[in-house]
């Protein structure tokens, strides 16, 4: 017995010792609670919590703030700071204030902060309703290693459900994302439910703008219903793209325009995503004539230093972007871009002459901004217009794809299954299988070639 209780106190010596030295970091966390009374307004309560951990938390000693199952109403901006959880398992929160952000990153209204300054932070479950206001329901911005986990964020207007930018690390893992309006006469472009942005003041204001592109985000099983655009971007900055971003077995219902949308990416996978319902399923795009920023521009801003360069430089000959094994089915007519449907595009741009620099974009130099390196494969496309489309694209394979066509009153009037155009060079086609096109299955054109055509099917006897 004696042996035993000196083993036994051993242990707790040796557990005692390692947190003094703070070497294990298994024991070295702490929970505070928050108590909202039931009904009332839970801002002040769930935020003194938050605070107390921005003053304590470590990344030796994380803090989880634990907020009380019930239904709140929240008045202010909860700030979330470095190594803090946020646990809103069973809490439902509705919006009281319309004009501020139902949970942010940083101070608040600016911050100031460089970098990916805030680290570790995490969100788990709530339920969290904008009440239709017109603002970002959660802001975040310069930020490492965040995640958002099994949360319901809904019901905002002319604004974003969740808006990230200047992050290296941030994951957002089976959340539902819905009921995202976007009126015709909106002052500001908000379409996408989770934004993958840019530090530059016309879109982040109330943080400190960097030419500071993210980074490692994944969006993983996630539900998306009732938004104008899923997930994505349509701001960039010039020769500083996005790296390392994955959109895996999500699910999209009913998106008025396109659901997954990437602006000057590279290293991205989409891939086992369902799409039901949407103008245009997935479109990936190299620049864009709007929406694309000097890193100088950002570096001015925020009175920071930038090497990157404002000059045309010509694009990686492998891009390394992979559309794979995806469900998309097309419907409806864009209600932002009110271009053609497609269920798969990939889009290089070929500038004849600089843009003009407004408030949306600057000057981008002339160049041909071509897609290359990109991997379409096995994927099962039903659309009312095209089926993949590849412009300006090269050295990209599109392989064991099934596109089918569908006329269900849209306004399309022409589409092709498989389409490569605008100088889309060296590219593959191999083992696609496309039937009943309203115009022609498979189209090469106005300039494009092929390197390899093996095992294609047609219904129409067009290849």
């Amino acid at each position: 017995m004696r042996s035993l209780l000196l083993k036994g106190a051993m242990v707790v010596a040796l557990c005692v010792g390692t947190l003094g030295l703070g070497a294990t970091t298994a024991f070295a966390a702490t929970t505070v609670k928050a108590n909202p009374k039931s009904g009332a307004d839970a801002y002040k309560v769930i935020q003194a919590q938050l605070d107390k951990a921005h003053a304590k938390a470590k990344s030796g000693n994380k803090y989880t703030v634990k907020v009380k199952k019930g239904s709140y109403k929240l008045s202010g901006t909860l700030r979330i700071y470095s190594n803090t959880t946020l646990d809103l398992t069973g809490v439902k929160l509705k919006a009281t204030n319309k004009s501020k952000n139902m949970i942010k990153v940083g101070d608040t209204p600016l911050d100031k902060k460089t970098g990916y300054a805030y680290k570790n932070i995490s969100i788990v479950g709530g339920d969290l309703n904008n009440a239709g206001h017109g603002c970002t329901v959660i802001q975040i911005g310069h930020v490492k290693n965040m995640s958002l986990k099994k949360m319901k964020i809904h019901n905002t207007k002319n604004a974003h459900l969740v808006e990230v930018a200047g992050a290296d690390g941030f994951t957002v893992d089976s959340c539902t994302l819905y009921d995202q309006v976007l009126t015709k006469n909106a002052s500001v472009s908000t379409p996408e439910a989770i934004q993958i942005d840019i530090l530059v003041k016309r879109h982040m204001p109330t943080y400190r703008s960097e030419p500071l592109a993210c980074k490692n985000i994944v969006v993983k099983n996630c539900t998306f219903k009732n938004v104008p655009r899923g997930v994505g971007s349509h701001t960039a900055i010039l020769n500083c793209p996005m790296t390392n971003i994955k959109f895996l077995n999500n699910t999209f219902t009913k998106c008025t325009s396109t659901a997954i949308q990437t602006l000057n990416y590279q290293n991205c996978t989409i891939e086992g995503n369902t799409i039901n319902g949407a103008p245009r399923g997935i479109a990936v795009y190299t620049v864009f004539p709007k929406g694309v920023f000097f890193a100088s521009t950002l570096a001015k801003e925020g009175n920071v230093k930038t090497k990157i360069s404002s000059a045309y430089r010509t694009p990686a000959a492998n891009q390394k972007i992979v559309i794979n094994s995806n469900t998309i089915k097309v419907a409806g007519d864009d209600v932002i871009t009110k271009t053609e449907n497609a269920g798969i595009l990939v889009y290089g741009y070929n500038f004849a002459k600089k843009l003009t620099k407004n408030a949306g974009t600057d000057a981008i130099p002339a160049g041909n901004y071509y897609a290359s390196g990109v991997t379409v494969s096995n994927n099962k496309v039903n659309t009312t217009g095209h089926g993949i489309r590849l412009v300006d694209t090269r050295n990209s394979v599109v392989s064991g794809n099934t596109v089918s066509f569908t006329k269900n009153g849209s306004s399309q009037g022409t589409g092709y299954g498989i389409q490569l155009i605008d100088q889309s060079i060296n590219n593959q086609l191999i083992g696609n299988t496309v039937t009943g096109s309203m115009t022609r299955d498979i189209s090469i054109a106005r300039g494009s070639t092929l390197s390899r055509d093996e095992g294609n099917k047609t219904s129409d006897g067009s290849w």
